[in-house]
């Protein structure tokens, strides 16, 4: 049954370094691939027990580095998505930040909320491969590029989640303004 997937995935999350997935995701309607990151030391919060599936897994969702979109896939970087929180309004800022996952701690520091959802990777809906690693350096660190073994299992040509495609496709060429807070692109912030 359900439970016992669920405990099967469980386990190899558990043994996995990276804890990565390839999933589906519903955007605005559309189905989208996303590169995510299992979280287990999240616990739900009083008001989701009960409403989610117990099944379901926190998710971080990552996106490729803007610098590296038109690299061969198995170079491509991925950064952790993050909003800017606003202590006082008490809402998420809409504008995209990147961080690199060895920054997490600071971007915490800094008032950014990384962009996660509550996944139930037993769906076969959604689950499509996972969980793997990044790729290791010769110090066994992530270097956090997909190895083509992973790539390969995505279908269909690439993942939904490139926030600079609309970009891209309006042939806009942007300048990346790199500073001490990070690179901003149009609307789209990137700290680098």
């Amino acid at each position: 049954g359900g439970s016992s997937k669920y405990q099967e995935i469980l386990e190899k999350i558990k043994k996995s370094r990276d804890k990565l997935f390839f999933i589906f995701h519903d955007v605005n309607g559309a189905k989208q691939s996303f590169l995510v990151q299992v979280d287990l030391d999240q616990q739900f919060d009083d008001d989701e027990e009960g409403v989610l599936p117990n099944t379901c897994l926190y998710c971080v969702f990552f996106l490729v580095h803007p610098d590296d979109h038109d690299k061969p896939k198995p170079t491509k970087r991925f950064w952790i998505r993050w909003h800017k929180y606003n202590n006082k309004s008490k809402t998420l800022s809409p504008d995209v930040v990147l961080h690199s996952p060895l920054q997490t701690k600071l971007a915490r520091k800094r008032s950014f909320i990384d962009f996660a959802d509550w996944i139930d990777l037993t769906d076969p809906n959604v689950y499509i491969h996972g969980p793997f690693n990044f790729q290791s350096n010769e110090k066994n660190k992530p270097t956090y590029c997909v190895h083509q073994k992973d790539w390969n299992k995505l279908p269909g040509k690439d993942l939904g989640s490139n926030v600079i495609e609309e970009d891209k496709h309006n042939k806009k060429r942007v300048k990346l303004n790199d500073n001490k807070d990070g690179a901003i692109m149009g609307k789209k912030k990137f700290i680098v």
